[in-house]
């Protein structure tokens, strides 16, 4: 879980799901995940079609209901609906995200990708603020993320960066699952999925006066080559605990 908490970066492919190299994707499909906190009454669900897409991403609260995104797919575009309005909306080329509107605030974020089809760095600059955010790829895995925001008229600036590494198991259910666990669901219009799955992300942040890391560890429980349970333990003792469900 970033500990930015922010809209997040999206991960992902074509109108299906890109296979990586050497990663066979298994045919039965995930239709649900579940996210809960071990500290709050809080849950995420995460509904997705039969091409991996999510479909719908709800936020509950000790019972009740606090907000629900559904996203609606065309070949150009893919439109985010926030408790029913928009609230972003995705232009698409050649399959993949090349920019991301912010509906309420109008704010423009870009993509770009490597020559070999992975994410490469996410841009905005606005007449307030500006950010840079950059992968670094290696072994079909985002190893590292930095990313630099600075508010021009407020003249603050900010950073935070992630350092990835991975286990030997393999990103291989027809969603993205890896883009789920790091809080990008929009797991299939933008680049190549990993190769694998998490094993510990260091995120670390700050400005010109102070610094925090939290460390990230991801457990898995499976039955047979399906994944049916994900434990992300924070340093601060939080736990977030992700339920997979297939059809």
């Amino acid at each position: 879980a970033s500990p930015q908490g922010g809209q997040g970066t999206q991960q992902g492919g074509d109108n299906t799901q890109q296979p990586v190299a050497n990663v066979e994707i298994l045919p039965k499909k995930v239709t649900k995940i579940v996210m809960t906190h071990s500290a709050e009454e809080l849950e995420y669900t995460y509904l997705f079609d039969t091409q991996g897409r999510i479909i719908s991403d709800s936020r509950t609260y000790r019972g009740k209901m606090e907000r629900i995104k559904t996203y609606t797919y065309t070949d150009k575009t893919i439109t985010c609906l926030r408790d029913g309005e928009p609230s972003y909306v995705y232009n698409l080329e050649n399959g993949r995200i090349v920019s991301e509107k912010n509906v309420e605030s109008g704010s423009v974020y870009k993509y770009s990708y490597s020559s070999d089809g992975y994410l490469a760095s996410i841009t905005l600059t606005s007449e307030t603020r500006s950010l840079l955010g950059t992968f670094t790829i290696s072994g079909g895995n985002y190893t590292k993320y930095e990313e630099k925001e600075t508010a021009i008229d407020e003249g603050w600036e900010d950073w935070e960066e992630a350092s990835m590494s991975y286990s030997s198991k393999l990103n291989n259910l027809n969603v993205d699952l890896a883009s789920i666990l790091i809080e990008m669901p929009m797991c299939v219009y933008c680049g190549n999925r990993t190769k694998n799955l998490p094993s510990t992300i260091i995120w670390t942040w700050g400005d010109d006066d102070e610094t925090d890391t939290e460390v990230d560890n991801f457990s898995y429980t499976y039955d047979g080559d399906y994944i049916t349970k994900v434990v992300e333990e924070l340093s601060d003792g939080d736990v977030y605990t992700y339920e997979i469900f297939y059809e």
